[in-house]
């Protein structure tokens, strides 16, 4: 699966921001494990970070 991320979710993740940084961390670690691959775009609100982790 390719996840395209905006902008503001990973300075969700970078500054910390309550509850989005969790889910998004858990998303990142999928990437670092090769499960998924992401891409970062400069705008764009294509998935949250829940929608993500219940597919």
């Amino acid at each position: 699966m390719r996840i395209l991320f905006e902008t503001n979710i990973v300075l969700d993740l970078l500054l910390d921001r309550y509850p989005i940084a969790e889910n998004t961390a858990q998303i990142f670690a999928l990437i670092e494990n090769n499960k998924y691959s992401g891409f970062l775009c400069a705008t764009s609100n294509v998935y949250s970070p829940k929608e993500i982790l219940e597919e």
